[in-house]
């Protein structure tokens, strides 16, 4: 039997870089005489990371080609760098109508693009496993890293699958220094003393993929990583890396996003992978489920202001701009519209505003973001003597503005840039994250009344009502989500004791997870619903729970043992049990005391 074959550098367009893939053409004739075992030693003959099996279809005219990926010990039903070389070979060599691979995984929709540019559209069955490597062994493993912060990294990594049979340890480190140090340690997962990954997930490839954010540059997140799988290290990962960005998208972006992954440096063979992920709003329950039973928290619809806005920020600078009538708007560049501007907002509309406290930490955060913007404005107005408050203020207008008027001059560009934005965005995160979020030690014991009666609401077996809704104002939302454990920085990166760190007023932390424009905006709202599920594949019928946030499905971290991003009922008693043990005394923190009468 002969063959042809092609070998291939992929993710590169550098010979003898990227990551080296054999392709063996397959003729429909030889296909059945072909067998498994054939090919598995034509794989390990190879002896690279994959090889893949090119099925020639027997009608020339065909659309679409089968592919068989091997590693040399087994077969896998996607891989990443096999995908993109293949595909590569098919449209620009060899076939170039043809739009469709066919992996074990489902079909691969083929694009192509300038400079032999191939984009391919990778199917997935997502899954964030239950456990992490520190549930099932200790540290001081083996296989484990020697070096003790890596060693910690991999230890409290999320598992995730990209579809069911590839699987990887998301480990998450602190600089190119520590990527630099990591170590081909032998970690065999089929041998570990009970399963890492969950019931249904077992029959999976299972390596560690390290990865370090190095910049955001537009709309596009770059990283560096590594990955090791047990005894040798892999240049170009396309299958880890679409894990990656599909984690992190799910998990920290909540938004579609692109990203452009480096790997291979410390292998001498660089590689670049360029990841773009595309979310799609599921607000009608995971595949097999159907909500039964629902509880949602809502702030109110848009209002004019709450007055703290109000009375700290906007009605000053209103007040200041009606003293400063010397001042020609009209010969200012991008505020000559201030000349015939009216105020949205007035005294009489305080009715309809809302209390919200002073936060001196917010405060510093605004006038340490604000400096450059103070700078340009009192160079173009130099007699108005713009402050940071100000500036905050006309920033705060855009929004309020642009609620009551439909639009408002103080959101164009060319006054206040992106940058600007992104800096006030990030003033306004401080704001919620020391007053009502993660940074309020009170924010916890204050939630958690919500997330006990809406748990012992939801399960139930009685006759009740099938909804309960709540509404409040923007303070309780934020610190129902700390009692629930959602968008906390320090999830991935370290302790809740050092969460503050995570925030500091120094610089902005554009990897965030806590954004209030994520959580509270007008109309914003939390929910838990109960669900019952049959027919999810991997997962037995029963009782799940889901949370949304403003419509978005959000897992529970440590709970997402069910279909999509849903937990059993199980996981949920313990990790509401959980979370009451982390904020206890309700009653004695918050002065709430009740007063029980003698009986005579």
């Amino acid at each position: 039997m002969e063959l042809q074959f092609f070998t291939l550098d992929v993710f590169t367009n550098t010979r003898l870089e990227g990551n080296p893939l054999a392709v063996v053409s397959v003729p429909s004739t030889l296909k059945e005489k072909l067998s498994q075992e054939t090919k598995q030693k034509i794989a390990k003959e190879f002896n690279l990371s994959e090889t893949v099996f090119l099925h020639e279809g027997s009608n020339a005219d065909s659309t679409e080609r089968h592919i068989d990926i091997f590693t040399i010990e087994s077969e896998l039903p996607f891989a990443g760098h096999p995908t993109i070389g293949t595909s590569v070979l098919v449209k620009y060599h060899l076939h170039p109508s043809v739009n469709t691979l066919v992996a074990k995984c489902g079909p691969i929709g083929l694009e192509t693009g300038a400079g032999d540019y191939i984009r391919a559209k990778i199917p997935h069955n997502a899954h964030l496993h239950a456990k992490t490597l520190g549930d099932v062994v200790g540290p001081d493993h083996p296989g484990l890293s020697s070096h003790q912060a890596i060693r910690e990294a991999e230890l409290r990594a999320p598992v995730f699958s990209i579809v069911n049979g590839m699987t990887f340890l998301l480990v998450r480190l602190p600089s190119l220094e520590a990527l630099g140090k990591v170590q081909t340690t032998q970690l065999n997962f089929e041998e570990l003393k009970e399963p890492l990954l969950d019931e249904g997930w077992r029959d999976s490839f299972v390596a560690r993929y390290y990865y370090v954010d190095i910049d955001v540059k537009g709309d596009e997140r770059l990283l560096r990583t590594r990955m090791v799988a047990p005894g040798f290290e892999d240049p170009a990962t396309g299958s880890a890396a679409s894990a990656l960005g599909a984690f992190l998208t799910l998990t920290e972006e909540k938004r579609s996003l692109k990203f452009e992954i480096t790997q291979g440096v410390e292998m001498g063979r660089r590689s670049i992978i360029r990841i773009e992920t595309i979310i799609k709003e599921d607000s009608e329950g995971a595949k097999g489920c159907t909500p039964i039973r629902a509880a949602c928290l809502s702030r109110h619809a848009a209002i004019y202001a709450n007055d703290y806005d109000f009375e700290e920020y906007i009605e000053p600078f209103v007040e200041k701009l009606e003293n400063h009538t010397g001042i020609d708007w009209s010969q200012i560049p991008t505020l000559n519209f201030l000349r015939d501007w009216v105020a949205p907002i007035t005294e009489a509309e305080q009715s309809f505003l809302t209390r919200f406290g002073k936060l001196e930490a917010a405060q510093l955060g605004v006038a340490l973001s604000f400096r450059a913007i103070i700078e340009r404005l009192n160079a173009l107005a130099p007699e108005f003597n713009f402050t940071a408050n100000g500036v905050y203020s006309m920033m705060e207008l855009c929004g309020y503005e642009t609620v009551i008027r439909g639009s408002s001059s103080f959101c164009d560009l060319d006054l206040f840039s992106s940058d600007d934005w992104l800096d006030w965005e990030y003033s306004a995160d401080l704001h919620y994250h020391y007053n009502s979020g993660c940074g309020f030690d009170l924010s916890g014991p204050l939630g958690l009344p919500w997330l006990n009666a809406t748990a012992n609401f939801l399960s139930e077996d009685s006759d009740v009502e099938d909804l309960y809704m709540s509404f409040t104002h923007r303070e309780l939302l934020p610190m129902v989500a700390v009692a629930m454990g959602l968008f906390n920085n320090s999830e991935f990166g370290g302790s809740e004791a050092t969460v503050d760190d995570t925030m500091p007023l120094s610089k902005i932390n554009h990897r965030r997870a806590w954004k209030s424009s994520n959580i509270l905006p007008f109309l914003g709202n939390l929910a838990v619903e109960r669900l019952n599920c049959t027919g999810s594949y991997g997962y037995d019928s029963g009782e799940y729970y889901r949370v949304l946030v403003n419509s978005a499905p959000q897992p529970l971290p440590g709970c997402a043992d069910g279909p999509g991003t849903s937990c059993s009922k199980n996981g949920v008693e313990s990790y509401v049990e959980y979370r009451l043990q982390m904020f206890p005394g309700f009653s004695e923190k918050c002065g709430v005391y009740i007063r029980i009468p003698q009986m005579n």
